[in-house]
């Protein structure tokens, strides 16, 4: 059976839930073993793929999270930091990752976006399918 985390920023927690719901049900469809991994934040997830990935336990892995526009600079930083940051380890380790971060202007824009999580899920079993993984 393979086996795929799924690692949640937890910093608008509505959101996180709502994407991580979204993503397990098309995993469970699969019959996929899951398990959960919380973060506080985007800028925290490149570093939790990271340590899932060294433990070798996981065929795929799922990045989940929400990055809202405000005021200042801080929102391209932890933008560019999170994405750049998921796709060098992703690309380091030759992992199969689905990328489910919702960058968006309002919370309003990424509860319309829930779904990204069944998305990134599908994509993270795409990319286990190309590495010739059974999902």
């Amino acid at each position: 059976m393979a086996r795929v985390a799924v690692i949640t920023a937890d910093f608008y927690d509505e959101i996180a839930r709502g994407l991580q719901e979204s993503a397990s049900k098309v995993l469970h469809e699969k019959g996929i073993e899951t398990t959960y991994i919380r973060v506080p934040g985007a800028f925290e997830l490149p570093m939790a793929l990271s340590r899932a990935i060294k433990t070798g336990v996981y065929d795929g892995y799922v990045v989940l999270g929400c990055v809202v526009r405000g005021e200042t600079d801080h929102y391209r930083y932890v933008c560019e930091s999170c994405c750049r940051g998921v796709m060098d380890v992703s690309c380091r380790a030759d992992a199969s990752v689905g990328f489910g971060v919702l960058t968006v202007a309002t919370l309003a824009q990424a509860r319309a976006r829930l779904d990204y999580g069944a998305r990134a899920a599908r994509t993270c079993l795409a990319m286990m399918a190309l590495q010739g993984l059974k999902t």
